[in-house]
Order: C-alpha cells, then sequence, then structure tokens
C-alpha cells in the first residue's frame, strides 16, 4: 500500500511538469532574453467618414495581438496566414502583417520603421531559431507571434499539426501583470501639412498587478530604482494599417492581403499627442490606426506566489504528513 501511494504521488507530480514543457516546446521566446511582450489594439478608423474619434478599454477588454512577417511572393505564407485566419474566427484579436523591405524588390508594402520594430523586437531570437536551419536572417517569412511573447518559426510544426501549434500558442494569452485603463483619440485633419492627423493617446492609468513592491516607468525614463522587485517598462507604438489590399501581381498567388502594416511609430511618453502625415492608401478606403504599447519586465525576484508544480508538491508533503501520522 506505501508503495503504491508513493507511485500515485509520484505521478501527480510528474502530470504538471510534463504538461508545461509539452506545451513550452510548441513555440520559441520571441524576445531573446527578456521578459516580456505586446499588448493593446485600441482602433480607429481613418477614412473621411468615420464617426469614431476617440475609444478606450481596461486591460482585460484589450484584443489580443497577433503579429506576422511575410512577404507578397512568400508561397508558406499563404499556408500559415490561412491557419491565423481560421483559429482566430469570432475570436477577439488583433492582427498586424509586416511585409519585408529591406532588400526587396518584390514586395511594395513595407517600410522602414516597420522593419526597424520587427528587428528591434524579434531580430534576435529570429536569427537563433533560423540557424538551426542554416540561416542567419532576422526577418524570416513566415513568422508568427503571439501577445509579442511566443514565436512560430516558418512552417515546420512541432505537434501533430500547425494549427495545434497556432492554437495552444494563442489559448496562453500574455502574461503581462498590467491593469487600468488605456485611451486612443484623433483630431481634425491638420491645416499645415497635407493628409495629416494629430494623434492623443494615454497610458498613464496603467498600474501593476504584484504582491511584490513594483515600479512602472516609461521607455526613455533614466532614473535609478532602489528596492524594487520588478520594473515594467512602456514603450507605445501607433500602427497604420491598411486593412485590405488587392494585389495581383504577389508571387504567392494570394492576391488579396489583409492587415497591412505601412508605418509603426514609436512614441517615447506615457501619453501625449503627436502629428502623423498618413501614407498613401493602395486602394480603398480603409486605413486604421491602432494604439499597442510594449512591455518588459527587469525581475529580481518571481517568489510571488506557489506555481502549479509546487502547489502538487506541497499537496504531497501534506497528504504524506498524513498517512505517517495515521501509521503512527
Amino acid at each position: 500500500m506505501k508503495k503504491l501511494l508513493s507511485v500515485l504521488l509520484v505521478s501527480l507530480l510528474l502530470i504538471p511538469i510534463q504538461a508545461t514543457a509539452a506545451s513550452q516546446s510548441l513555440w520559441e521566446d520571441a524576445r531573446d532574453g527578456q521578459i516580456g511582450g505586446t499588448i493593446g489594439g485600441l482602433t480607429i478608423p481613418l477614412s473621411n467618414n468615420s464617426s469614431i474619434k476617440s475609444v478606450q478599454s481596461e486591460v482585460s477588454d484589450l484584443p489580443q495581438i497577433i503579429e506576422t512577417y511575410t512577404a507578397t511572393w512568400c508561397e508558406n505564407c499563404v499556408i500559415t496566414e490561412s491557419i491565423v485566419d481560421e483559429i482566430t474566427a469570432n475570436s477577439n484579436v488583433k492582427k498586424i502583417n509586416y511585409h519585408r523591405y529591406k532588400f526587396e524588390v518584390r514586395d511594395p508594402f513595407g517600410s522602414q520603421q516597420t522593419d526597424y520594430r520587427w528587428e528591434s523586437l524579434y531580430g534576435n531570437s529570429s536569427v537563433r531559431i533560423s540557424s538551426e536551419y542554416g540561416l542567419t536572417s532576422s526577418r524570416v517569412a513566415p513568422t508568427t507571434v503571439f501577445d509579442g511573447e511566443r514565436m512560430h518559426l516558418g512552417t515546420t510544426t512541432k505537434s501533430s499539426s500547425l494549427n495545434t501549434d497556432y492554437s495552444t500558442s494563442m489559448a496562453i494569452q500574455s502574461s503581462n501583470q498590467l491593469n487600468g485603463e488605456i485611451s486612443f483619440s484623433i483630431g481634425d485633419f491638420s491645416i499645415d501639412q497635407n493628409n495629416s492627423r494629430k494623434f492623443y493617446w494615454d497610458t498613464s492609468k496603467l498600474n501593476i498587478h504584484c504582491t511584490e513592491q513594483c515600479h512602472l516607468i516609461e521607455d526613455n525614463e533614466s532614473e535609478n530604482v532602489i528596492d524594487v522587485k520588478s520594473t515594467i517598462n512602456i514603450t507605445p507604438w501607433i500602427m497604420i494599417i491598411e486593412e485590405s489590399i488587392n494585389y495581383p501581381d504577389g508571387a504567392n498567388g494570394k492576391e488579396n492581403y489583409s492587415n497591412v502594416l505601412h508605418e509603426a511609430f514609436e512614441l517615447t511618453s506615457f501619453s501625449g499627442n503627436i502629428s502623423i502625415q498618413l501614407p498613401n492608401i493602395w486602394d480603398g478606403d480603409d486605413l486604421i490606426a491602432i494604439l499597442i504599447f510594449d512591455w518588459s519586465s527587469d525581475e529580481i525576484n518571481n517568489n510571488q506566489s506557489l506555481s502549479f508544480p509546487s502547489i502538487f508538491i506541497y499537496l504531497s508533503i501534506v497528504i504524506a504528513a498524513v498517512i505517517t501520522n495515521r501509521r503512527n
């Protein structure tokens, strides 16, 4: 009986550990050596007849952010993007598709700033992962990132299917410890600049949900933090996206490209305003502006609560103690 109980206890300990390891093996860390991610997704249409001028949301109600690096000649991108579309149907998500720009002659949609954002956030991880396939590129198409945290490169599946890989990664959701409200609004066309809009943002009401002492700083703040358990850095971005583009010249045969990121503007404070000259629309009248923000954590002490395996260890010790007492 004692041997049987021991086997059962060991099995209980191994199940959650194996489950955690199995799920984590389905993706790679998107930010090499950094704890962080991307949240947001407040959206304002930029068409002339749009009546939406201001939006706000609690962090808990924000959509999930899915970023994809792609190209109009990339045939495998058609596969990965269709899977993303399938698993996100009727879900609260914002999809942002980056198109290759540097040294690119076949794809007309990217920009210097969009490549800069991708490489500065995900370039190191992309190089590390792609080196396993004999590549050393910081911009591999296709690459899909969920919540700015979990990266899937190429079409090589780590489970029974890419659908399973992506669905599992999507179900994890953001690991951020933030709560509070953010807002995003837009003014009228600027008089002094052609096709320019003034945008206003406010993330100053964000708070950190943690049990230890925390500190929330802007990305450009350069102060020394003393006796702080966790520092959260915030960097807002405004993304200008065309929701749908018809481009029959694309070599991958897709023709209609969605959620095309034209420009990415990095902001330097929690709140403020900025005038942005809008990029030219490829076709239609479906430009939108999306407010997102990157967060990163410089954690010193993560022992805030028992993890899932730790709970089982604790329960196992309690059960063993009870059994011993009963035998005595």
